[in-house]
């Protein structure tokens, strides 16, 4: 068998000198951390103990007679949240307070915010909210002093500012008449008579709207329907239906276009006529004579039945 593991056991003298440095770089590192814990980290740690010892006396001494002091005023008071330590640098830094708002206040219509504002705590004041829930009335201000989780020394901090509202009082204002104001009645506007300033007064028509009105008005001759006030330019169709309850219409002399008469620059001014009708009417009435009646306006071949509809309250034969 030694034959067999001989030859793995025969090294040069370069192979033999790296074999040693291996083990003997194995060695330093297995007793490197032992030497160093037994010779020397020990001592240290006994003299840290010593020091952090005292230190540690220092600020448990302290806080017991800070957390004595406040005992009292902040028992069960989750807003102030106590001194601590800064263990990396023990260095003492008090947490601040929640900020406290006094103001006068009836214990029986607030809620747990209002409380909390007080200087409660939330579990303080979901105590005294379950205290109202479960059929609980303060009657005097000095029954704050039966809610047990209040200090004596934080109810009479609360007291001056308690005001208790009587029932019999939240009854006489509940029992006052309702004021009822009479709704104004709306402002009516006669389309045919009414100036810009009439117009401008209505909710969406503005100086600029209101003179376009007036002015359509003067190009038709008049208008013979309600509906004829939404074909204004700029009289959106979200205005006229919110106000078209509010015009009305008076009859009144229509000024009217003398077809047999008018000429081309007349007829094309008028909001329900263009140039190329005024043409076509005025061709048609070269050619075959004067217009015998109204009817005779729809053989002019631009003419539609719709525009004949439209422009028949506003012509004649003369």
């Amino acid at each position: 068998m030694w034959k067999w593991l001989s030859p793995f056991f025969i090294f040069t003298t370069n192979e033999r000198k790296a074999i040693i440095t291996i083990l003997l770089a194995s060695v330093v590192a297995i007793l490197a951390p032992k030497t160093y814990i037994y010779f020397i980290a020990s001592n240290d740690k006994r003299e840290f103990s010593k020091a952090d010892r005292a230190v540690l006396a220092f600020m448990k001494e302290y806080e017991d007679k800070q957390l004595a002091q406040l005992a009292e005023d902040t028992s069960g008071d989750e807003s102030y949240r106590g001194p601590i330590f800064d263990t990396a640098g023990f260095k003492y830094r008090p947490k601040e307070k929640k900020a406290i708002v006094y103001f006068a206040f009836d214990p029986n219509l607030i809620g747990e915010e209002e409380w909390m504002k007080l200087g409660l705590s939330a579990k303080q004041a979901a105590v005294v909210e379950n205290y109202k829930v479960k059929g609980g009335k303060f009657r005097t201000p000095e029954d704050i002093r039966k809610i047990k989780v209040i200090s004596e020394q934080k109810a009479g901090e609360l007291i001056p500012y308690v005001t208790i509202v009587k029932v019999n009082e939240l009854q006489k204002w509940a029992d006052q008449p309702k004021t009822v104001w009479a709704e104004k009645p709306k402002l009516l506007v006669d389309i045919n008579q009414a100036d810009s300033t009439a117009f401008d007064m209505l909710r969406g028509i503005g100086p600029s709207l209101a003179r376009r009105i007036i002015s359509y008005r003067e190009r038709l001759g008049g208008f013979v329907a309600v509906n004829q006030i939404s074909e204004v330019w700029q009289m959106s169709d979200s205005t006229y239906h919110n106000l078209k309850d509010r015009f009305t219409l008076t009859s009144i002399p229509i000024r009217k276009l003398n077809i047999n008469n008018a000429d081309v620059e007349i007829m094309k001014k008028h909001p329900y006529l263009n140039y190329y009708h005024a043409k076509a009417i005025v061709a048609y009435r070269t050619a075959n004579g004067e217009f015998k009646k109204l009817e005779e306006l729809k053989e002019v071949h631009t003419i539609t039945d719709s525009a004949f509809q439209k422009i028949l309250p506003y012509i004649s034969l003369n």
